[in-house]
């Protein structure tokens, strides 16, 4: 199994929850990407997209966890990939669409129907969540 964290705005400090499941995981031998999505702090949905695009060159086996805009960038990729799914995905703390982000352009407004959402989390694919 391989995990994928990905970070919201702002990016994640040392002392972040999802740099603390990182360390443990990497200390478990599990083999984790963590990156740095590009201009954290003023993020653009191709931009990030590129990244996780990259990421996901070899969906099989890999547990994805979002943070925060990177859950807005998951239901984006759900919304427009054709792509194999992933084993499971978390989603942790999404911004509602209603608070205002200053900086973020192109993840709002969101519009991504649950059966995308399922398909890219294996549900049809492997018959669970």
């Amino acid at each position: 199994m391989r995990f994928l964290i990905l970070h919201g705005l702002q990016g994640s400090g040392p002392t972040h929850w999802q740099t603390w499941l990182a360390g443990r995981l990497r200390g478990r031998g599990e083999r984790v990407s963590y990156p740095d999505l590009p201009e954290p702090d003023a993020p653009r949905l191709e931009a990030w997209l590129h990244v996780l695009d990259a990421e996901l060159r070899d969906p099989d086996g890999l547990v994805v966890l979002c943070h925060s805009l990177a859950c807005v960038l998951w239901l984006q990729h759900a919304r427009r990939s054709e792509g194999p799914p992933v084993e499971r995905v978390l989603l942790a703390a999404p911004p509602s669409p209603s608070v205002a982000l200053p900086g973020v352009r192109g993840f709002f407004p969101l519009s991504v129907e649950p059966a995308d959402v399922a398909r890219l989390g294996g549900v049809h694919a492997r018959g669970r969540l």
